[in-house]
């Protein structure tokens, strides 16, 4: 599970890895748009159960919620994945991976992030 996550760190780091993100911090710019998708999904994950959220915790309690959530997410992705330099060494192993496969997976990569994206479209 951990090198799945380290590989999609890796597609939205090499995204980023550019000459005009270095001002930024391509590291911390690749964190912060994984923080994004995986919240993004977690805010359509709750709109998909809205109806058994209200019946179980009621309107009031919702927004609470998210941002506990939210909250729990960022700093479980900072402690658990983002430990200083230990995304170094997976990066490695990806690099040198074939073009072929590091093609491949990053497809697969994107189309999953297009699809959270073209999903909340429709959904809201």
């Amino acid at each position: 599970m951990k090198a799945i996550y380290y590989y999609i760190f890796y597609t939205i780091h090499k995204l980023f890895d550019r000459e005009i993100f270095q001002c930024i911090g391509v590291t911390s710019l690749a964190k912060a748009f994984l923080i994004i998708v995986e919240v993004w999904l977690l805010m359509l994950l709750l709109r998909y159960s809205n109806s058994i959220k209200s019946i179980l915790i009621g309107n009031r309690y919702l927004d609470i919620i998210l941002i506990l959530l939210i909250g729990i997410i960022t700093l479980f992705n900072l402690i658990v994945f983002h430990p200083e330099g230990e995304w170094n060494l997976y990066f490695e192993k990806f690099e040198k991976l074939s073009t072929w496969k590091n093609k491949a997976v990053g497809l697969i990569i994107w189309t999953f992030i297009t699809s959270i994206v073209i999903n909340s479209v429709v959904i809201f």
